[in-house]
């Protein structure tokens, strides 16, 4: 028995040593590397992210295949993180988001086009909302809630 394990263990030895002699073969795609922006502490849920918290991270071109993360910083800056970000971590795309242009429970103007016809009024919203982005919100006057896209502006633009 112990000259059985004697010989595996040899074996498995002169394996090793031929591995490690062996030249190693990278193919260039292999080799491929890029630069994506990572957080350099931890970013918090809702926290906007700036230059400050961002630094760079060599991976190689591959991993970029295979998961969806931003590549550029221009991509990253100015936008607001939807979940906490761990340092050193690439971000994923759906963990960043475009900011509220307007608040949940902070009052907004609402007005309804239709042709020639705008109605104004005052709106109290049920979220928050980046722009382009659909909420509701109560109107202060009849208490009805209404449906709308958010407006650079800051505005409420109704939907029927």
């Amino acid at each position: 028995m112990i000259a059985r394990w004697r010989a595996t263990w040899i074996g498995g030895l002169m394996v090793a040593m031929i591995l490690a002699a062996a030249p190693l073969r990278v193919t260039a795609d292999e080799a491929a590397t890029a630069d994506i922006p990572v957080p350099k502490n931890i970013i918090y849920a809702g926290q906007m992210v700036d230059e400050s918290l961002i630094m760079w991270r060599r991976v190689p071109v591959r991993y970029l295949r295979r998961v969806q993360v931003f590549e550029s910083i221009d991509e990253v800056i100015g936008k607001m993180a939807r979940t906490t970000l761990m340092p050193n971590r690439p971000i994923a795309i759906n963990h960043l988001r475009k900011p509220d242009i307007i608040k949940a429970s902070v009052p907004v103007e609402v007005f309804y086009k239709a042709g020639n016809l705008v109605i104004r009024g005052t709106a109290i919203p049920l979220s928050g909302a980046a722009v382009g982005e659909a909420l509701r919100a109560r109107n202060v006057d009849t208490g009805v809630v209404i449906t709308g896209i958010a407006q650079p502006d800051g505005t409420l633009l109704a939907i029927h």
